[in-house]
């Protein structure tokens, strides 16, 4: 399997940022590359960013809002709940979710 030098150095930077050693590389796909790594769990690097690693973006270019006018706009009231996720995961760990519509986010049936 060819890797494309895009996920190779994207994988190396966050793994050296995490303290994370991939192991071995578990399969590849048309979103990205997935390896288990050394505390037993899979890692995943993507092809194309829907988040961005420890550096926060907060316009979407190609349709000129900040991506809090389009959370508001695509989860209404429940808009709040999205950015605790979203700040939870830029803390703990610095995950910048910049791809965020009903689509890739969920909530349970009430």
């Amino acid at each position: 399997m060819t890797i494309p030098p895009v996920i190779t150095a994207r994988l190396k930077q966050y793994c050296q940022r995490h303290d994370v050693v991939p192991i071995q590389l578990l399969g590849q796909g048309k979103d990205g590359c997935v390896w288990v790594n050394d505390r037993r769990n899979a890692l995943k690097i993507h092809h194309y960013a829907s988040a961005k690693l420890d550096t926060p973006y907060d316009l979407i270019e190609d349709e000129g809002h900040t991506l809090a006018d389009l959370v508001y706009e695509r989860f209404g009231d429940r808009a709040p709940e999205i950015f605790y996720l979203r700040q939870q995961l830029e803390q703990r760990a610095g995950i910048y979710l910049i791809d965020i519509h009903p689509h890739n986010i969920k909530f349970a049936n009430p």
